[in-house]
């Protein structure tokens, strides 16, 4: 049954034009499932629920960047400004453990939030790049019905968006949050690199959590000021790395590592971070444990190793603490990771690879176990097995088998495991991909995931657990020069349930169904 005020369709609309290292534009178009197309000025809604637009100019004499629209900006290490998407810690266990510094770069995403709206701009003087921007951007928020005072009233930001209820509704664009800042960027001799990030931000109503202990130490109030220092140092096989940044509320952020070529054979990676439980940094995305740069510290170390000729062993250990309560843990708490992964590649065309991760962290019990409040030890274990192999340029295939356990100390653990089968025919102006899974997982807690392929701009990573099966089938036309489609239809079906999903977005029946078409013009 249809429980949203809008429909079940997900329009997107984007445009792109650009001229290489000269000039880019365009806009973006997107409703989400349950939203309705409407014209509202009150509530906000004009035509389509998300409206991006940009305009890019490169290399005008001394100018080499200037930005109108919706932009990101990436300095440093991103432990002030950071933009754009990280995977994290995974499989590139070297690499992946530092930023690159990138500049005003164009938003063209759907997700709603984590970009700026407004100008900036990058000047060069000889050695000097200096990035002046300013973004004021409307912020959905859960306003406080009982707030401090008629002019100041209390809010969380929200950062689903999605606006399908009444309650979503009344929460889209209520806060404006406004940033300005200054980044300058010095290129010294040497490979040497440093830089100088402020960012100073503002709302218009005061920003203020709930009173639960693991909010005791957010940001609370209008303003806020980071400032921040960064630098870049590359000697012989060496590339020395950090950042080091402090918010108006004294907290400080640190991160600090080298990636080095220990030998033809052995690369390795050591990254070090520290961010207090005050430091606040809205725009922030330096590596760490968790979702955003505050209340941890932790050591990472990564390491490649290529023994002979199709061989690669990689890893990494990371070691963490949070020194203050978090969501879910009622208790100041620590814990470690690490990955082992090992891939043989004979040929181009084939690949086996095994890869094993164990996580040990502390958690709440949950009530379903439990009903006393107690902090635990859990301990996760996910490996997999894999084999990719492309017998004919037209025909690939992929095989991989999941293993996932999870545990409470004290509890029984649950466990999963999955087996999936991919295949690909490309045919001249023809390709067909494909999906064939079977899971079967003792409940959420020992879920694993599984990379699908998607129509363009878009990739999908859904969560397996419980029993069924999972498949799609992806379709990808060219039907001129100009002219490319995209069909997906993808279908989960569970066993031993009548339902999928809760809440509003129950379904009524044992299984889940999406359909994509999309179309691209090039011109």
């Amino acid at each position: 049954p249809q429980r949203y005020l809008g429909g079940a369709a997900h329009p997107y609309v984007r445009l792109k034009q650009y001229l290489p290292r000269e000039v880019e534009w365009g806009f973006t178009l997107e409703n989400d499932p349950g939203e309705q197309l409407i014209f509202d000025s009150k509530t906000r809604r004009y035509g389509v629920d998300f409206i991006s637009a940009h305009a890019l100019l490169r290399n005008r004499g001394r100018w080499k960047a200037l930005a109108l629209g919706d932009y990101q900006l990436q300095f440093g290490q991103g432990l002030v400004m950071a933009g754009g998407f990280f995977l994290g810690k995974g499989s590139e266990t070297v690499l992946t453990a530092r930023r690159s510094h990138l500049g005003i770069r164009p938003y063209t995403s759907a997700l709603e939030w984590g970009f700026l709206r407004g100008a900036a701009a990058t000047y060069q003087a000889g050695r000097w790049e200096l990035t002046p921007f300013f973004s004021r951007l409307r912020r959905d928020a859960n306003l406080d019905d009982d707030p401090i005072d008629d002019l100041d009233p209390a809010g969380s930001l929200q950062t689903s968006g999605l606006h399908r209820t009444p309650n979503e509704i009344a929460d889209k664009g209520v806060v404006v949050q406004k940033d300005l800042g200054m980044n300058v960027l010095w290129r010294g001799a040497s490979h040497l690199f440093v830089g100088f990030t402020t960012l100073y931000t503002t709302f218009d109503v005061r920003i203020q959590k709930s009173d639960a202990e693991y909010n005791r130490y957010e940001f609370a109030g209008t303003r806020n000021l980071v400032v921040g220092m960064n630098g870049d140092y590359l000697w012989r096989n060496a590339h020395f790395f950090g950042e080091l940044a402090r918010s108006s509320s004294g907290g400080v952020g640190a991160v600090a590592g080298v990636l080095t070529s220990l030998n033809r054979r052995l690369d390795a990676s050591l990254v070090f971070r520290h961010y207090g439980r005050n430091f606040h940094s809205f725009h922030a995305k330096a590596f760490g444990e968790n979702s955003r740069n505050t209340n941890e510290t932790g050591l990472f170390v990564g390491l490649k190793y290529a023994p002979r000729p199709g061989w690669l062993l990689s890893g990494y250990v990371d070691v963490f603490r949070f020194p203050e309560w978090k969501y879910l843990v009622d208790a100041p708490s620590r814990g470690a990771g690490g990955l082992l992964r090992l891939a043989y590649t004979p040929r181009k065309t084939t690949q086996v690879f095994w890869q094993f991760v164990e996580e040990h962290k502390e958690k709440n019990v949950p009530d379903r176990l439990q009903k006393q409040n107690e902090v635990v030890p859990t301990t996760r274990r996910y490996a997999v097995l894999g084999f990719d192999h492309a017998p004919r340029r037209w025909f690939s295939l992929s095989t991989r088998g999941f293993y996932s356990a999870f545990r409470f100390r004290g509890f029984a653990p649950s466990q999963g495991w999955g087996l999936v089968q991919d295949a690909s025919v490309s045919v001249k102006n023809l390709t067909l991909s494909g999906r064939v899974a079977y899971f079967s997982t003792d409940d959420y807690d020992s879920r694993f995931y599984s990379y699908e392929p998607d129509v363009l701009y878009a990739f999908s990573l859904p969560a397996y657990y419980n029993e069924g099966f999972r498949n799609f089938l992806l379709l990808q036309i060219r039907l001129s020069r100009a002219l490319d489609a995209w069909i997906r239809l993808a279908r989960t079906d569970y066993l031993h349930q009548s339902t999928v999903g809760s809440g509003l977005d129950e379904i009524e029946a044992s299984h889940r169904t999406e359909v994509k078409a999309q179309v691209r013009w090039r011109f």
